[in-house]
């Protein structure tokens, strides 16, 4: 292979990573809005950037970039409207009232969890695949934190105690 060739593998991977660093910055801002539409404490606490741990991400993301010789502005073009329909659904901004807002942003904060842990595992994957054992380790990382708020969220759904949750008809 001529060395001037690009590998798909690592045009994808590269492209996905700088995709993810955007995104993370945009889910910042968006968590930041959960967290003052949401009533109950908890809840705003599991969807604080803090509590996500959103900036340790993006600075792992960026040493990522460093390590695999990535880029951004080369993928300039490519990364807008990362977040699939499904998730940059209008309630994610304007959230309902009443009992049912916490539950609204629950599920969102869910679907956005999960939409980035498929990204990361791609990402895993793909550095093994690479043979990038210092790119992996630090995706590795932010696997399991976005695991863990993952799995923050699923107890305050299952603890809720909102009347939406438990009416039963």
């Amino acid at each position: 292979m001529n060395n001037k060739e690009i590998n798909p593998l690592k045009q994808l991977f590269s492209l996905k990573l700088v995709a993810l660093y955007v995104l993370e910055k945009e889910i910042s801002k968006i968590y930041k809005k959960m967290g003052k539409a949401a009533s109950a404490a908890p809840l705003q606490k599991a969807v604080s950037p803090f509590s996500t741990e959103i900036e340790a991400h993006q600075q792992r993301l960026k040493l990522i970039m460093e390590i695999e010789s990535v880029k951004p502005a080369q993928f300039k073009d490519l990364i807008k409207d990362q977040f699939p329909d499904f998730v940059s659904n209008p309630s994610l901004v304007k959230f309902s009232k009443g009992d049912q807002r916490d539950l609204d942003i629950i599920l969102n904060a869910m679907l956005i969890q999960q939409y980035k842990i498929a990204i990361y595992e791609f990402l895993y994957v793909t550095t093994i695949e690479l043979k990038s054992e210092q790119s992996a380790t630090l995706l590795d990382q932010i696997i399991k934190d976005n695991k863990n708020t993952y799995g923050w969220l699923l107890q305050l759904l299952q603890n809720s105690s909102s009347p939406v949750l438990n009416h039963v008809h």
